[in-house]
């Protein structure tokens, strides 16, 4: 993330989700890869949280699968590329969206 401040610390996480859809019950879950990214920026007050989800693998009984089809999914494997690139163009355009006297844009490295 280079064009966040220096002081801004970074997490990022990877990991995977058992989760119907709606109120879909347990036998409709579907399994789905899960990313996130956590930005603390001290000097706003403030936190960016990210995340891309992408199925693994899709239930017959779910919901989901009359637009993806049942099975085995494909998505989660550019998942992790696709999410490289945003958290490399992430930028914060407008730094008055965090208020008041921390309104200037801080020094990127």
């Amino acid at each position: 993330m280079p064009a966040l401040p220096g002081d801004a610390f970074k997490c990022i996480a990877c990991g995977q989700q058992t989760v119907a859809k709606g109120r879909q019950g347990p036998d409709a879950a579907n399994l789905v890869q899960v990313q996130l990214a956590a930005v603390r920026l001290p000097q706003q007050g403030s936190d960016i949280l990210l995340t891309l989800n992408s199925p693994v693998v899709i239930s017959d009984a779910s919901a989901a699968a009359a637009h993806t089809g049942p099975g085995l999914q494909s998505a989660h494997l550019s998942a992790p590329q696709l999410f490289r690139e945003v958290l490399r163009s992430l930028q914060v355009v407008d730094w008055g969206l965090f208020g008041g006297k921390h309104a200037e844009q801080p020094e990127a490295t």
